[in-house]
């Protein structure tokens, strides 16, 4: 590992020190604190998860500036392991070949083997095998205020979480899981000789809404959008552009726009039919004039990245303003952070809304992987996750490590983890303390 360079002067240090110690508590409260866990552990995941919080509050700088426990011999991250509570889930087959797993939503989540679906619930029991059709190509099932839209050869229903069917959607051929209550489908219609499908709105009792958007479809059905700072971005099949809409359909931005992000801190990314981006508030007004050729992030607590064309990255504010340059990579503050590397530094930098240093991370070449990449980090309910291999804190420590793990939803991932006394991977969800809330194990015999 190379020494950490300075981004600072050595005065700014003694004011980031006084801030170390609110940050370190948040570490230590993300590990647990020093509450007791549940369930049996086996001695060696104790001493894993004793040393985490022993060392949760060590601080280590250098140069004034903090070393996080990445990548280091420090790290004493929580490794996934099993509890007398965990649930064991028997399927026909070896976990690692074959077995799909979705995200909890509305307290399920839809599971997928060569020989059976089914879905569990949020305490690893099993709900109700699931007999319907799958079409092809289309996201995992998913529930929503209690129901989940299904299809039954030709049919559509919304079925309960009993797995019973409880409302008939007459018409509807095709439909998309809810988003925010909302769902997108396909009714066909016959106009004379000719035939077409028309886009249609369902809410969660089964009922038609928006006909305000109702429209022929021509292409693919396209995905609801989740509701961000009160809008959701909608495709018109007609102009073949986005615009937004709001929870009751009232069209807010005209489809304009060939390719929109959603809202976030009050402003949208758009991107015009000639190519640039630019950005938007929430009344559909340009704040932001497109100028940028490539794609920039969302906005993050007041700024955004943006690329420029030799590479580099800087952050922007809310009127387009540079006020931080020269980046080699970046990403948008969260919880009043944000990553950032520098070509003339080795590691990568968390920095705070002043953007000096707050922490650094170190890496070898082989460990570093290009932060703009998607999978490498991401952000979600409280927790980073970095490669899928690891939740971090927003100051880089080390949290949970495993063989492979998803974001959390509904405060359960999916995770794959080596334990002692398996002979394989263990395949299941785990909550945010490392404990495995459901595994899956094949058959004996």
């Amino acid at each position: 590992m190379c020494s950490a360079l300075l981004l600072v002067a050595p005065n700014a240090s003694a004011q980031f020190l006084k801030k170390l110690g609110k940050a370190i508590q948040e570490v230590d409260k993300a590990l647990g604190g020093t509450e007791t866990k549940t369930g049996e552990q086996n001695s060696n995941q104790n001493k894993s998860v004793e040393a985490s919080q022993a060392n949760a509050k060590e601080v280590v700088t250098e140069n004034g500036i903090y070393v996080a426990d990445f990548y280091t011999k420090r790290a004493k991250a929580i490794r996934p392991f099993i509890t007398s509570n965990t649930k064991v889930i028997t399927i026909e087959e070896n976990p690692r070949y074959g077995l799909g797993m979705g995200a909890f939503e509305d307290g399920m989540a839809f599971v997928s083997t060569k020989k059976e679906k089914f879905f569990i619930d949020s305490l690893g029991n099993k709900a109700f095998q699931f007999t319907y059709t799958l079409p092809f190509n289309s996201p995992y099932p998913a529930f929503c205020q209690g129901v989940c839209p299904v299809h039954e050869n030709s049919v559509t229903w919304l079925i309960n979480k009993k797995g019973e069917k409880v409302v008939k959607l007459p018409g509807v051929i095709r439909v998309t899981n809810f988003v925010d209550g909302v769902a997108a489908g396909l009714v066909l219609v016959q106009k004379g000789y000719s035939k077409y499908y028309k886009l249609v709105h369902v809410n969660t009792k089964g009922q038609l809404i928006f006909p305000n958007l109702s429209e022929p479809v021509q292409g693919n059905l396209e995905e609801p959008r989740s509701l961000c700072d009160g809008l959701a971005a909608f495709y018109s099949y007609k102009n073949r552009t986005y615009g937004f809409r709001d929870k009751n359909g009232k069209v807010i931005v005209a489809p304009a726009y060939i390719k929109v992000q959603d809202f976030s801190d009050g402003m949208a990314a758009v991107q015009q039919v000639d190519g640039k981006w630019g950005f938007i508030d929430t009344n559909g007004n340009v704040v932001i004039t497109p100028k940028y050729t490539n794609e920039p992030s969302y906005f993050g607590e007041g700024y955004a990245v943006v690329k420029k064309k030799d590479g580099t990255k800087c952050f922007i504010d809310k009127q387009g303003n540079v006020v931080h340059d020269n980046l080699q990579d970046a990403l948008p503050f969260h919880n009043g952070h944000a990553f950032a590397s520098y070509s003339q530094y080795r590691g990568f930098y968390t920095i705070g809304k002043d953007f000096k240093p707050t922490s650094v991370i170190k890496y070898d070449d082989k460990a570093f992987y290009d932060m703009s990449h998607k999978p490498c980090i991401n952000f979600g309910e409280g927790m980073i996750l970095y490669k899928h291999q690891s939740f971090m804190s927003p100051l880089g420590d080390e949290l949970i490590n495993a063989s492979l793990v998803y974001m959390f939803s509904e405060g359960l991932a999916i995770c794959h983890a080596d334990i002692e006394g398996y002979k394989d991977s263990v395949i299941g969800y785990i909550n945010k303390k490392g404990e495995f809330v459901a595994i899956f194990k094949e058959t004996e015999f």
